[in-house]
């Protein structure tokens, strides 16, 4: 009986002790959950609209700010967060007044890709808190005013926030940001992708009113915001910077491929019978006017442009170069009196002109010049130069041109011939274009001759890369039995050439027939005919110069 008990007991005991024991596992869990917890969920606090714009305009933070469309039409597509709002430019969304939107400490952030310019005195609208009857401004806004630049707008009535307004720098288009601003009560701040741009300190309360939150749509009832929005957040308290960074770096890893651009070659023209773009970025070209015919040139056929011709490249994000830039070409002008245009990208987001240049390679018979219109540099293009003395008339010549946002670098024929410094006074990104691509000239001036290999890079090419590009050509051989022959003959002898060319492309070996020229050094030592009979004339030694399209090879002929 005793023992019985004193067993129940003990179970009893036992069952006490694992009680106790997952009581103090569940409080450690708790606790450590509480002190351990991420930036991204600590970011959640004080939230109070949070429209991730997943097919919907459903507000996640829990406080029923769900948005609507008063006008026009929001539809949806890829953002850095799923699915993202497109606004056309003629719609915007509001949310309904409640205590909530009335904000003494704040953070708006949200991610942005503008398609459209400013115009002069024009807005692109954000975020703004409508005024009532008994305000006489906004309490919040957010927007952009001239030159792309992000401004953050206070108000508070009689305050120290009388129109307070913070600016940031300016943002490119068709590009993603993280555009996040906050107001702790003592201080404004505005960052962009994470990084504190500008902080100033200011104190006092913005006005509570009872108007409505925009999203999309100006103050003034004039402009429209148009472009892709996704994860707006607005917060009643300024967020830290570790958890701006924490935003910023969520988006990071989970569209890469939107934030940061991977090296590539985004546009090669081989001009092989066709204007096609071999890189797979599908950037082919169109005919826009003249005659082009096809000859071989450096790698099998190469395009030649008669006057008057040029090519069009429709406009595409791909050929955007905002942080770096390379483009090399095999060239043969015809023309040593007039500038040409190699390439030309029309239409530039700084400006509202469609026929401002974005960036454009110019040639004449003895110098390159390479012009580009810097983000930060709201005026106009900046240029560099590559001059030589002898003339590049009927020559086939390699060029290479790169940018990497600290230096211009000119190549010629491989080799780094000039190196440019970029002025950081001018601001070193390269703006973004939001027009067509022209191949042979820029409205004004045209390049006549040939081009073969032209390839356009978002980054720059090192040097070995340029000199690899230079040196990747076709070639041309005679037969071994006809190399064998040749090292040794006798006076009266004759061989007749077997030549073939071998494409760089394919890797294959064909036999050519005709288009080739064969000339000798020294007729005294052996003669060639056009149609490659070498005939041994007298003892010595000599070259004998194979040329087919842009390409050539020579070997030494003995005669004994």
């Amino acid at each position: 009986m005793l023992k019985e008990i004193y067993h129940t007991r003990f179970i009893m005991s036992k069952r006490k002790m694992l009680s106790l024991l997952m009581a103090l596992v569940i409080c450690a869990s708790l606790f450590n959950g509480l002190v351990i917890k991420s930036d991204a969920v600590a970011a959640e606090d004080g939230l109070v609209v949070h429209l991730k714009f997943d097919n919907d305009l459903t507000d996640s933070s829990g406080n029923f700010n769900n948005a609507e469309c008063e006008y026009g039409k929001i539809t949806y597509e890829d953002g850095i967060h799923g699915q993202s709002a497109v606004f056309n430019g003629k719609s915007y969304i509001e949310i309904a007044d409640n205590d909530s939107l009335d904000l003494d400490n704040m953070t708006i952030s949200l991610w942005v890709y503008k398609t459209t310019h400013i115009k002069d005195y024009e807005r692109v609208p954000y975020v703004y808190k409508e005024k009532d009857e008994e305000h006489w401004s906004v309490p919040f806004r957010l927007f952009e005013f001239g030159d792309n630049i992000p401004l953050y707008y206070l108000h508070g009535d009689d305050t120290n926030l009388d129109q307070f307004m913070l600016s940031g720098v300016s943002i490119d288009l068709r590009k993603w940001h993280l555009l996040t601003v906050t107001y702790n009560g003592s201080e404004a701040r505005i960052y962009e992708n994470g990084i504190l741009l500008k902080k100033q300190a200011v104190s006092d309360y913005t006005d509570k009113t009872l108007g409505k939150l925009y999203i999309g749509f100006d103050e003034g009832g004039d402009y429209c915001f148009k472009g892709n929005m996704d994860d707006l957040r607005i917060y009643n308290r300024a967020l830290s910077e570790k958890e701006i960074v924490a935003l910023y770096e969520e988006g990071l890893k989970e569209s890469p491929n939107l934030l940061i651009q991977e090296k590539a070659l985004v546009a090669h023209y081989k001009f092989n019978g066709d204007y096609k773009d071999s890189s797979g970025f599908g950037n082919d070209a169109e005919k826009a006017a003249g005659k082009i015919s096809y000859v071989y040139g450096k790698n099998s056929k190469a395009a030649k442009f008669s006057k008057g011709t040029y090519l069009e490249v429709l406009d595409d994000i791909s050929i955007d170069f905002d942080e770096g830039f390379s483009m090399t070409g095999w060239i043969n002008s015809t023309d040593d009196k007039n500038i040409m245009t190699i390439l030309n990208r029309t239409g530039v987001s700084t400006t509202v002109y469609p026929d401002a240049i974005n960036y454009r390679i110019n040639m004449t018979c003895n110098y390159f010049d390479f012009e580009y219109v810097p983000f930060d540099y709201q005026t106009g293009e900046i240029g560099f130069r590559y001059a030589f003395e002898n003339s590049m008339k009927n020559k086939w010549v390699h060029i290479g041109v790169t940018f990497d946002t600290k230096d211009v670098r000119w190549y010629y024929n491989g080799k780094m011939v000039k190196k440019e410094k970029v002025s950081e006074y001018s601001g070193n990104n390269m703006a973004h274009g939001i027009g067509d691509l022209m191949i042979g000239s820029d409205g004004d001036f045209f390049f006549t001759g040939t081009m073969d290999e032209l390839k356009l890079y978002n980054y720059a090419l090192s040097a070995k890369e340029v000199e690899k590009d230079y040196k990747n050509v076709d070639s041309l051989s005679i037969s071994k039995d006809n190399q064998a022959k040749v090292k040794s003959m006798k006076k009266g002898n004759t061989v007749t050439l077997t030549t073939s060319r071998k494409y760089i492309d394919t890797g294959k070996t064909s036999k050519l027939t005709s288009g080739i020229t064969y000339t000798s050094s020294n007729k005294k030592v052996f003669t060639v005919t056009s149609k490659g009979a070498i005939k041994a004339v007298g003892k010595g030694k000599a070259n004998l110069t194979i040329k087919h399209g842009a390409i050539s090879v020579t070997y030494k002929i003995t005669v004994k």
